[in-house]
């Protein structure tokens, strides 16, 4: 979930970049009922856009992204865990959302 919010994180604060026409701006909505499905339909391609990015990670990547965010571990439980130093996790946690970012990044402009 953490990660999911991550990425949308990203995703809202390009979407505060001038763009030529936001898709959202192009698209007539009827009304508020419509307006939830496209929100709905929204976030769904993005949590499999999401999923996606996250399977291109390499196992160990997605294994401390998933002890930290998914299972709720502290950054001293997964060094333990590992095996390394709790400064060595928190280098691996901040790669690994730097890739997943570039990830949905790239996933987004296909």
């Amino acid at each position: 979930a953490i990660t999911y919010n991550h990425c949308m994180s990203y995703l809202r604060k390009r979407k505060r970049q001038p763009q030529d026409q936001p898709l959202e701006d192009s698209l007539p909505v009827a009304d508020s009922a419509e307006a939830t499905l496209n929100a709905k339909l929204v976030k769904e391609l993005q949590l499999e856009q999401l999923e996606k990015a996250l399977e291109e990670l390499r196992p160990e990547e997605r294994l401390v992204l998933n002890m930290y965010y998914q299972d709720g571990l502290s950054v001293r439980q997964i060094s333990q865990v590992l095996g390394i130093g709790e400064s060595g996790v928190k280098m691996r946690l901040l790669r690994s959302r730097n890739k997943l970012g570039e990830r949905c990044k790239n996933r987004r402009h296909e």
